[in-house]
């Protein structure tokens, strides 16, 4: 096959089939324009930063980040087990959140209710619902007087 006075290598067929797969493709793939999809969250991990009140701070992205990889090396403090989300458990995940600010918190027990659970625990301590991911939530709360994690 001649192409512009040089022989080319290319087989007939592997060029009708580039050329119709070219036609019959999408108008922004031709245009050289990209699908970008959003990228998905994977299903067992959930990210909140909880509605405090109104003069509750706003995390940034990139603070919620910096929490998250300071989160991977913490151990659960406190485990939710069979007496459930009692005033007593509230008290002491106040004070855990008053000394160390960052506090993670496994489920041993109301698996199934996590979901509700963990918003809940950060309305009622004041804090932020940094992510929950399986069976552990992880929240924060700045310590008073200090500005940055």
């Amino acid at each position: 096959m001649e192409c512009g006075g040089k022989r080319s290598t290319t087989p007939l067929w592997v060029s009708i089939h580039a050329f119709l797969s070219y036609t019959r493709a999408p108008e922004h793939c031709r245009l050289g324009m990209v699908n970008r999809r959003q990228p998905r969250q994977s299903k067992g991990m959930t990210e909140v930063s909880a509605d405090l009140n109104e003069n509750s701070e706003v995390l940034s992205k990139r603070e919620i980040r910096d929490l998250k990889s300071r989160s991977q090396r913490l151990d659960a403090h406190l485990k939710i087990g069979k007496a459930g989300v009692t005033e007593g458990f509230i008290r002491s995940l106040d004070e855990m959140l008053s000394l160390h600010e960052l506090i993670k918190v496994k489920f041993v027990e109301f698996k199934d209710r996590k979901a509700e659970l963990a918003p809940e625990l950060a309305l009622k301590t004041r804090s932020h619902l940094i992510f929950r991911v399986g069976h552990v939530a992880v929240y924060y709360r700045r310590r008073q007087g200090l500005r940055a994690p």
